[in-house]
């Protein structure tokens, strides 16, 4: 392929379909651990398998196949950059956010370098199927022999990187944990009710709750008595914790004595040593290190299909402690480690890699190598291969993946811009003209808010009577006027007011900037909108406190609802102000994109109109239809939102929509309220368009056109 220069969004949009398509198996593998068919325990074992058996098959296989002796000498950079991150990485979750800020032991873990290794392994497989993107590093300095196939080549080093960094983790953390620091995290003592028995095992240094028949489901403590570095081999320790089964426990003999990736990596660099056991197992280094061989297929076959499995297996493993009380809330936790991990570990082995590309020898650079530097640190946490895990850790490993889509394709496409060539960061986008699309189609889009929400109100507060507690419009609209007469209606005004137009804002400034920001790039019109859509749901979970001001005070009333609110942060805290946030964000992006991806495309295909009538008669239809799409893709998740957001307890949204279904079953979730959102939110598509657009012409002084 000819080598093209292209922008860094580009270079973003391309690394984040791969990032995306990985986290997609991580998500299949926690959606489906949730039924019958495969439930967490299924997961565990894919897990087990994954780690005993396919890991060490794909380390041989790979490393065993493409390494040399004289190849071992570039592996030096990941190396140290490996055990420097890990061992940086250690100490600041220890004395940072162990000792300083108090987080769980287990954040020590999760900090550290123990990456889920099918990640990188399976991001860099997707970014291998963009021919332009891996032009960008390819590596000019190999021999002509290795130029044959060089997609195959570039791929098979990468992969290399990733497992040699792998192996050099699992050797740091073994000798880290059993020579050079305590065993474990000093353990707090917990409370044990009268019925637990509590069992020390003679050759355990800690203790065991056993539940009893009346308390099958001992919870377990967020602060355990968690080792500082976890393997696959070893599951953490805890001070208290359920003794669920005995496969919990480390297994006797052999297995208990040997990590398999580390003697898969050392059975992988003998081979290096004996090139005519190599060449007769896997064939020949010059051919590229094509497997050979029964003893080779084999392996190769079974480490093929590592990183989906391990994926599987790992989302899954979240379903582990969802049913334990949740009594805190996961938010430092997740902060620290999406701060580290994919922040702080990023921008230094960016650096890192600019300084080899810089002030190394020619010979040993390899562009691929320095992007793998980033993605294993861009790598979520590995995830305990244990039963004994707590709802605060399950919740805090969970939404830390969620980062993973939003940070991960920036700091990969600079580590791409930096390792290699080709990529420019200079802008064809005319900042001024995006910056005044954005302000001046924010400010005519809160402005048209502020008209609707004066206008509109009263049926906003019938559909929501509607979501909360279902029946008719007729039955919402007598419910509410008999609670009041008309002001009852209009519960909610000042937090309306305030909400309204700044969302509305927010979503408006966001389409206009985006689409004005990516013009030059060469994307479809739907494809564009995604940023836009992404970018307003962000913006929306920042107002859930307001939207649940709102919203409790229209469902409740206007005194009712404030006491609610306050009765409610009492007990659960302020971030209960924030229960709904996920299903807020998710309801905007599922009712924005299509939205604006109807209205966007409308807007092509329709003839644009002169005249002032036929020009609101042409946007009157474009808001109309748009709302009408929007309001039946996002109905059931605005439903279980403001279920959650105005309940007097804390419910989740699965109990939310088990609730709704059985007292009106599926048509409940799906429709309540949807007609009478179709009738508002079509007369406020219509108002919107007509309104938004006339004040955007005004602003942009094109009104007497």
């Amino acid at each position: 392929m000819e080598f093209e220069t292209e922008t860094y969004l580009h270079v973003v949009y391309t690394s984040a379909q791969a990032v995306l398509a990985t986290t997609l198996v991580l998500l299949i593998g926690y959606i489906i651990a949730g039924t019958r068919v495969y439930g967490p325990d299924t997961a565990l074992g894919l897990r087990r398998i994954s780690n005993t058996l396919l890991l060490p098959a794909l380390v041989i296989s790979i490393v065993g196949s493409t390494t040399s002796i004289q190849s071992i000498k570039s592996y030096w950079p990941i190396i140290a950059w490996t055990l420097f991150a890990h061992a940086s990485s250690l100490l600041v979750a220890y004395v940072v956010f162990y000792w300083l800020f108090g987080l769980p032991g287990w954040i020590v873990e999760a900090l550290s370098i123990n990456n889920l290794t099918a990640f990188p392994l399976l991001v860099l497989s997707g970014m291998s199927l963009s021919a332009g993107l891996m032009a960008h590093i390819k590596n000019d300095n190999l021999p002509e022999v290795d130029r044959i196939d060089a997609s195959v080549s570039q791929l098979a080093r990468g992969l290399n990187y990733i497992l040699v960094n792998a192996f050099v983790s699992e050797i740091a953390r073994t000798i880290i944990v059993r020579f050079l620091l305590p065993k474990s995290i000093p353990a707090i003592k917990l409370p044990l009710d009268e019925e637990e028995d509590v069992s020390i095992t003679p050759n355990s240094e800690h203790s065991t709750i056993t539940p009893s028949a009346s308390n099958p489901t001992a919870p377990v403590s967020d602060n355990e008595q968690t080792p500082l570095l976890a393997s696959f081999e070893s599951p953490p320790n805890y001070s208290a914790t359920p003794n669920i089964a005995p496969s919990d426990n480390r297994p006797e003999g052999i297995y208990s004595k040997v990590n398999p990736l580390v003697l898969s990596g050392i059975v992988a660099l003998m081979l290096a040593f004996i090139p005519k056991v190599q060449s007769a197992v896997f064939g020949s280094i010059g051919d590229g290190g094509l497997i050979g061989g029964t003893v080779g297929s084999t392996l190769g076959f079974l480490g093929s299909s590592f990183a989906v499995l391990e994926l599987l297996g790992a989302g899954g493993g979240l379903r582990f402690g969802e049913s334990l009380t949740k009594d805190e809330k996961p938010l430092g936790a997740v902060l620290s480690i999406s701060f580290w991990r994919f922040a702080v570990l990023p921008a230094l082995s960016i650096t890192f890699a600019y300084l080899l590309k810089h002030h190394t020898a020619v010979s040993i650079q390899d562009p691929i190598l320095y992007v793998v530097l980033t993605l294993t640190t861009l790598t979520p946490a590995l995830l305990p291969i244990s039963r004994s895990i707590t709802s605060y850790q399950t919740q805090a490993y969970l939404r830390s993946y969620f980062v993973l889509p939003f940070i991960t394709s920036f700091a990969l496409a600079a580590s791409v811009a930096v390792s290699g060539r080709g990529v420019s960061f200079e802008s064809r986008v005319d900042w001024g003209s995006t910056s005044k699309k954005a302000l001046g189609g924010g400010i005519a889009g809160a402005a048209a808010m502020i008209v609707q929400v004066l206008t509109l109100m009263p049926l906003r507060t019938v559909m929501n009577y509607q979501y909360r507690f279902g029946g008719s419009i007729k039955q919402a609209w007598n419910n509410l006027f008999g609670d009041g007469g008309f002001p009852r209606l209009y519960a909610g005004l000042p937090a309306a007011l305030f909400q309204g137009p700044l969302s509305r804002f927010g979503d408006t400034a966001a389409n206009a900037g985006i689409l004005a920001l990516l013009e030059s790039v060469d994307l479809p019109v739907l494809v564009k909108t995604i940023g836009a859509s992404a970018a307003s749901a962000t913006f929306r979970m920042t107002l859930t406190p307001i939207d649940a001001l709102k919203t409790t005070q229209q469902t409740q009333g206007g005194v009712a609802g404030l006491r609610l609110l306050k009765e409610r942060i009492k007990e659960f805290g302020v971030s209960s102000l924030w229960w709904g946030a996920l299903a807020t964000a998710a309801a905007t992006f599922v009712g924005h994109y299509p939205w604006f991806a109807t209205y966007n495309w409308l807007s092509e295909v329709i003839p644009h109109s002169h005249s002032l009538i036929s020009k609101l008669a042409r946007q009157a239809l474009i808001g109309f239809s748009a709302s009408v799409v929007s309001d039946t893709s996002s109905n059931s998740l605005r439903v279980l939102k403001t279920y959650r957001q105005v309940h007097e307890g804390d419910i989740g949204y699965i109990a939310a929509a088990k609730s709704i279904v059985a007292t009106e079953g599926l048509t409940g979730l799906f429709g309540r309220g949807l007609r009478t959102r179709i009738l508002t939110n079509g007369l406020q598509g219509l108002l919107f368009s007509v309104l938004w657009k006339l004040f955007a012409d005004l602003i942009a002084g094109k009104g007497d056109e």
